[in-house]
């Protein structure tokens, strides 16, 4: 069916640096029969062909059962991001095949949402050991590329704030989780003689991204990254 939105006064709206548009609102049927509240974009096919990227009651990917209850949280500016690959960040919550409500980060690669962290859920830490979640934080309100603090970055590098079950506020983190392989600058979830092209495009940039095949995000392109290709190939 056809979705019209109400009103879109209020509705905080992100620009990313391709121009497209990434806001929160809620549509119905003209005859108000059904409604949906979610994420939309014209990444895809502009205004008049909106995507919905992520939507009240949809299935938690890798979590059979859950579904999505809210996008974002009480200022919802404040929980997304939209970044210069199209692609979204944003915390809300979840509700799980038990019936339990939990605080979870969401971010897309690609175009695929992904879980990034649940809280009251286990996660394992840089330094190889597993701890539970009790809460999390994420820092939205960015289309990247404005200036602005963001939780989500062009690289596909999601930082979060994360407290540590049974212990201080010492145990309060940021952990970063990325969703690209190391070495894999275009992306394709493949580490191969298409992204060593990249590096050798790019070898000696002082600018460099992870998809110009700076590996490591010191801006550099040259040896190091080339040797963190070489493991990954």
């Amino acid at each position: 069916s056809d979705f019209v939105f109400g009103d879109l006064l209020n509705v905080p709206v992100f620009i990313n640096e391709q121009d497209n548009v990434l806001f929160r609102a809620t549509a119905r049927t003209p005859d108000n029969s059904q409604s949906v509240t979610g994420l939309w974009s014209d990444r895809s096919g502009g205004i008049n062909n909106l995507d919905l990227v992520a939507y009240v009651g949809q299935d938690v990917p890798g979590m059979p059962g859950a579904t999505i209850s809210q996008i974002g949280q009480s200022v919802p500016r404040a929980s997304l991001v939209f970044n210069a690959n199209n692609d979204a960040a944003f915390i809300g919550q979840i509700l799980t095949a038990d019936g339990f409500l939990r605080t979870a980060i969401f971010a897309e690669k690609n175009g695929e949402l992904r879980v990034i962290a649940v809280d009251e859920e286990s996660s394992t830490l840089p330094d190889g050991t597993t701890r539970d979640i009790t809460f999390l934080g994420f820092l939205g309100g960015s289309g990247n590329g404005d200036g602005l603090l963001s939780g989500f970055s062009d690289n596909g590098e999601v930082a979060f704030v994360a407290g540590l079950r049974g212990s201080s506020l010492d145990n309060v983190v940021v952990l970063v989780a990325n969703l690209n392989l190391p070495g894999d600058a275009n992306g394709d979830d493949t580490v191969n003689l298409a992204d060593f092209g990249i590096l050798r495009a790019n070898f000696g940039s002082t600018d460099g991204t992870f998809d110009t095949a700076d590996c490591n995000g010191d801006r550099l392109v040259n040896l190091a990254d080339f040797g963190i290709l070489r493991a990954n190939f």
